[in-house]
């Protein structure tokens, strides 16, 4: 999309992501929505919509399309999707769709005080994290929708979420530390130092080492030729960091 004669920009593609099977992609597209405006000097009030489409992966063919929230996160098989809903709104449902169909499935109690800004459902289906922008992770039973942890972050910075393989512990970033939780009894048995937030957060296969992609910075440089957006790549053993 393009629109304004001053050069303002929209991208349709917001966001791509694969089920973890690899079978589907998950395109993420914004739509533009004229109405007719009640202002006696515009013609047209501008809006846009953000939709989710569900594709076969390499075909493209379209398998079913849902309304959009700010993150989801496919179940291991890729049938199942766990989003926010109203995307635009506070105090969102998280919800489970069907991926294959967009049908509603369940929504998780309790709702959100603010916006997900972050999301992440266990390798092992068992867990579902959320973090509310008002201030906490919320730990879920996937299986029974039960409350299980609810832990205090600072709010409105975001937080990158993910699971070990093991799905016993979860890795948590805000602006200040990277946190392993234990699931079972959903205290922090280890934190990391950090002055700027991951991004990105994986796990080694063997659930003992965390690799973090913390937030680009500006860099400087002399050279023309040398990048100037740095990101930060680090690897932590997480036994080196747990709480005696």
């Amino acid at each position: 999309f393009y629109f304004g004669n001053a050069g303002g920009t929209m991208d349709r593609i917001q966001q791509l992501q694969f089920t973890p099977d690899g079978r589907y992609l998950a395109v993420q597209l914004l739509d533009i929505v004229l109405t007719k405006s009640s202002h006696p000097l515009r013609k047209q009030d501008f809006d846009t919509t953000a939709t989710m489409q569900l594709v076969e992966f390499p075909s493209g063919k379209l398998v079913c399309q849902f309304p959009a929230g700010l993150t989801q996160a496919f179940s291991p098989d890729g049938k199942r999707v766990l989003t926010s809903l109203p995307m635009r709104e506070m105090r969102q449902r998280i919800v489970e769709l069907n991926a294959l169909t967009g049908k509603e499935i369940r929504t998780f109690q309790p709702r959100l005080k603010g916006f997900a800004y972050g999301m992440s459902l266990s390798p092992t289906d068992n867990y579902l994290a959320v973090f509310d922008s008002e201030g906490e992770v919320l730990i879920w039973d996937a299986a029974s929708g039960e409350l299980k942890h609810r832990l205090p972050l600072p709010g409105n910075l975001g937080a990158a979420l993910r699971f070990a393989p093991s799905g016993k512990r979860l890795a948590v970033s805000d602006g200040r530390n990277l946190s392993v939780v234990d699931l079972t009894t959903g205290s922090t048995v280890a934190t990391i130092p950090q002055f700027v937030r991951s991004v990105m957060i994986q796990w080694s296969p063997d659930s003992q080492t965390i690799t973090s992609v913390r937030q680009p910075y500006l860099h400087e440089t002399d050279d023309a030729a040398s990048p100037y957006v740095v990101p930060i790549v680090e690897h932590f053993k997480v036994d080196d960091y747990l709480k005696k």
